[in-house]
């Protein structure tokens, strides 16, 4: 088989298996929302978009030969123009990732101007050493940006609104940082560009489209929980700074497939929150165990069919080949017809 044959039908098979996955995330996530942290529902999202990425033949259950077969014969001008549709919009999906991200920061505008003040600096020091880092990373702080952010893969630096600034407490700036930080120790930035390359490939399908959307609101869930962890008989507070902090989204009751909207679901979750730290080796557990048992290769032959041909896997150049080519759908024509 071509590789342009390989590459269609790796698209092809390995919807199928992702597709399951999605299904039970969808049914799973909310029976687990009360009982499990949300690194460990994130780890059924994280399986759909690896069991993508990963060859047909990881895995228990198997996948049926027809749709290998079917793609290998779409490899003349037909897989081609597939192929060149899948590239060009991989293209563009990723330019526009990209075109969104500078459009962000051409609209939030340049950093103010200036030394950032002291009382800023001690409180980003203060936490980065609550959440165990190092050191703490670049502030900047941005006339035009509409809230608190994280940007940048490499270097990230913590973006803090102008206009919000100097009428935040100290308190609420403390629960602000430790919730950036939080992003950047978990390395954040890192899993959302590897989502989003992903997602790039996979345009075309619909499970990598949800799979971003939850991971994404489950990264925030993740950071809220880690800083009520952190401040302990203090969360009510960092629960009452979220919610001054999204008041205009409050009032948006709608979300992604009949889900409360993002905010809602926080708040929720913050309502009670609960120390679920062991939780993240069932989460590599249930990752682990999800993609054993949704690939598989191709299905095996049933009785009656002809045995596969070896040499048909390459593309038929000689005459030879190109006659037990005809003979071999001739003979699978007459099983189907005996069927």
């Amino acid at each position: 088989m071509s590789l342009l044959a390989t590459w269609i039908s790796h698209l092809l098979t390995a919807a199928i298996p992702s597709a399951a996955i999605a299904g039970l995330a969808l049914v799973a996530e909310p029976l687990l929302a009360r009982c499990s942290s949300p690194r460990l529902r994130a780890a059924l999202w994280w399986a759909v978009l690896l069991r993508l990425v990963l060859p047909a033949q990881w895995g228990l259950l198997s996948v049926s030969g027809a749709t290998e077969s079917a793609a290998a014969r779409e490899t003349g001008s037909g897989g081609t123009i597939v192929a060149l549709l899948w590239f060009l919009g991989s293209l563009v999906m990723m330019a526009l990732a990209l075109g969104q991200h500078r459009l962000l920061i051409k609209r939030w505008g340049r950093a103010n101007p200036g030394p950032l003040p002291d009382s800023l600096r001690t409180a980003a020091h203060s936490a980065a050493r609550t959440i165990g880092l190092r050191s703490s990373p670049h502030l900047e702080v941005l006339s035009g940006a509409t809230g608190p952010a994280v940007l940048g893969f490499l270097r990230p630096r913590v973006i803090l609104p102008g206009p919000w600034l100097p009428r935040a407490s100290a308190e609420e700036l403390r629960h602000v940082l430790l919730h950036e930080l939080t992003h950047i120790r978990r390395r954040d930035p890192w899993a959302h560009m590897v989502v989003l390359v992903i997602r790039s490939l996979w345009w075309f399908n619909p499970v990598a489209w949800i799979a971003t959307k939850r991971l994404a609101t489950l990264r925030e869930l993740a950071c809220d929980a880690a800083v009520a962890r952190v401040l302990g008989e203090q969360s009510p507070a960092y629960r009452r700074t979220l919610l001054a902090l999204s008041q205009r989204l409050v009032m948006a009751p709608i979300g992604f497939l009949g889900r409360p909207s993002p905010l809602i679901e926080r708040l929720e979750a913050l309502r009670n929150p609960r120390d679920r730290r062991g939780q993240t080796w069932l989460a590599s557990l249930s990752l682990v165990g999800l993609l054993a048992c949704s690939g598989g290769g191709p299905a095996e032959p049933s009785p009656g069919s002809p045995p596969p041909l070896p040499f048909l896997d390459a593309d038929p150049q000689g005459c030879f080949q190109k006659r037990m080519l005809v003979f071999h759908l001739l003979a699978e024509e007459a099983l189907q017809a005996r069927r």
